[in-house]
């Protein structure tokens, strides 16, 4: 069950300029930088009160078996998921394939040592879901 939003991710070509942005111009607080090495991205979490904005810039921008560069590339910089956090991710990817949604399971990360599930645009109106359980 899905029980709060976690984060906005938004494709940057940038991840020190955008964040330098959303500091400097909209007076958001930077809370940590990181990378994902397994994903060949690197990001930046911003806090908004109780969402927060994660920015994500490809390690390496010409790598078009990189989802995230092959999206900078094919469509510039913007919005590219909603995270939500859910109760249990097991018994949520478990609900969820019943029902015939199309998932992919993300490796666990230091941030979510459960893994992630993310659910395809055509399940979601147009919108990449990442759901997690622990979120930021």
């Amino acid at each position: 069950m899905i029980v709060k939003m976690s984060h906005v991710g938004i494709i940057v070509n940038s991840i020190e300029k955008a964040a330098e942005l959303w500091k400097e111009t909209y007076g958001l607080e930077i809370l940590k930088y990181g990378k994902i090495d397994s994903e060949g991205v690197k990001n930046c979490f911003l806090m908004i009160g109780n969402i927060n904005i994660e920015l994500i810039e490809p390690i390496n921008k010409n790598d078009m078996n990189n989802p995230i560069a092959k999206r900078l590339m094919m469509e510039g910089e913007g919005v590219f998921h909603f995270a939500l956090v859910v109760d249990d991710l097991e018994k949520t990817y478990e609900e969820y394939t019943k029902k015939g949604l199309s998932l992919v399971r993300r490796d666990p990360i230091e941030d979510e040592p459960k893994g992630r599930i993310v659910i395809h645009p055509k399940n979601a109106n147009g919108v990449l879901l990442e759901l997690v359980e622990k979120g930021v």
